[in-house]
C-alpha cells in the first residue's frame, strides 16, 4: 500500500512552519514476532559456503517509485556460538515472470544497516529477533507499474572454519500481496513457492530523513529542533505508521512506548 506525503502546516514555539512525513512507505508486510525466519544467506568467509540460498517476495509497484530504504526482519538460528557475523545485506529487485522472479534489474551490497531488536523470547531465552533498515545509494526507481520481486540476501560467514549460525528471514504475517514468497537452496535461480509472505518495508526517505529523531527531514543546523517533536506528535496523533518508533506489531501498535523510543532517537542526535 503506498502512502501519500502528507504536509501540515503547524504552531509551533510562536512561529509557524512546515513540516512533512518523514518518509514514504510505499510496501509494508508486518513481521511475526520470531527470532528467525527462511534462509537467505551468502557466505564470503575463506572456505564458506558462498551464495547458498535466496528469498524473495513480490509487490505491485508503481512507476517512478524512488526506494531508498528497504526494512526488513530477521534473526539467527541458534546460540550455540553466539549471535552471527552479519557483514550487510545484498538487496535485488526482479521483474515477475509468471509469477516467479524474472529478470534481475537491481542489486546492491549494503554494507552498512541500522540493527535494532524488535522481539525477545519469554522465559529468559537469549535468542532475538532483529529489525534491520537499509539504504539504498542509488536508490532504486521502480521503471513501469506492474508486478516486482525484492530479495535480502545476508552477507555472513557460515562454513569453511566458521561455526556462526544461520540466518533466516522473518515471514509477514500480513500476506496482502496475493503471491507467496519464494527461495531457492543450493539450486541458484530456481526458485520455488514456500506459501508465505516475507516481513520487508519499501520507502523513500528524503535527505536528512534517515536519522529518525529527524522527522521534519531539515537539513539546516540544528537539524534537531522542536519541530521535529512536533512532527512527531502529528504522525502519531494521525495514526501514521512511522510513528511506530519501536517497530511493535501487536495492538495497539502505538503507545507511550514509542514517545520513549523517539525520545531516545532523540537524545542519540543525527551523526
Amino acid at each position: 500500500m503506498r502512502m501519500s506525503m502528507i504536509a501540515a502546516c503547524v504552531v509551533c514555539c510562536g512561529s509557524v512552519v512546515s513540516v512533512a512525513q518523514a518518509q514514504t512507505e510505499f510496501v509494508r508486510q508486518n513481521p511475526y514476532n520470531q527470532v528467525g525466519g527462511y534462509s537467505s544467506q551468502d557466505a564470503r568467509n575463506p572456505g564458506g559456503l558462498g551464495w547458498f540460498s535466496e528469498c524473495a517476495d513480490d509487490f505491485a509497484g508503481t512507476a517512478g517509485w524512488n526506494i531508498n530504504n528497504v526494512k526488513f526482519w530477521g534473526g539467527y538460528a541458534s546460540i550455540a556460538s553466539g549471535a552471527g557475523t552479519l557483514h550487510g545485506v545484498t538487496i535485488r529487485f526482479y521483474t515477475d515472470s509468471a509469477g516467479l522472479p524474472g529478470t534481475r534489474i537491481f542489486t546492491q551490497d549494503v554494507t552498512t544497516c541500522n540493527e535494532t531488536i524488535y522481539y525477545t523470547l519469554p522465559g529468559g531465552n537469549p535468542l532475538v529477533g532483529y529489525s534491520y533498515s537499509c539504504d539504498l545509494s542509488p536508490a532504486f526507481t521502480v521503471p513501469t507499474t506492474g508486478a516486482y520481486w525484492v530479495s535480502v540476501v545476508a552477507i555472513v560467514d557460515r562454513g569453511g572454519t566458521s561455526q556462526d549460525p544461520q540466518w533466516g528471514w522473518v515471514q509477514s504475517s500480513a500476506g496482502v500481496q496475493g503471491s507467496s514468497g519464494v527461495q531457492w537452496f543450493f539450486s541458484p535461480g530456481n526458485f520455488t513457492p514456500q506459501n508465505t509472505d516475507f516481513a520487508f518495508v519499501l520507502s523513500d526517505i528524503p535527505v536528512g530523513g534517515t536519522c529518525y529523531a529527524n522527522c521534519d527531514a531539515s537539513t539546516s543546523n540544528p537539524v534537531l529542533t522542536a519541530n521535529d517533536f512536533q512532527c512527531f506528535l502529528n504522525n502519531y496523533a494521525s495514526g501514521a505508521s512511522s510513528a511506530n518508533c519501536d517497530g511493535s506489531t501487536s495492538n495497539p501498535v502505538l503507545t507511550a512506548n514509542d514517545f520513549q523510543c523517539f525520545l531516545n532517537a532523540y537524545a542519540a542526535g543525527c551523526s
